[in-house]
């Protein structure tokens, strides 16, 4: 595979992701911020079939709970 880069339906999504997430855990605005790259890799993966091999198992197993996809920590 190659780069994978971001649709318009990942943005929308991601940002769905974001507001769950904070009316859930109650994040502030940091918190969300410093989600949206997570988030935009998560749901680009999820849309293309490819798996998220990470070390950042804290940010993206909350992702996950929200909206599913193949994930692998290390």
């Amino acid at each position: 595979m190659g780069v994978i880069n971001p649709t318009t339906r990942n943005w929308i999504e991601s940002g769905n992701i974001l507001n769950a997430l904070k009316k859930i855990y109650g994040f502030d605005y940091r918190k969300i911020r410093d989600l949206v790259n997570d988030t935009l890799i998560a749901t680009s993966a999820r849309s293309n079939g490819a798996t998220v091999i990470t070390n950042n198992s804290a940010d993206f197993e909350l992702i996950n709970k929200i909206k599913p996809f193949d994930l692998i920590f290390i």
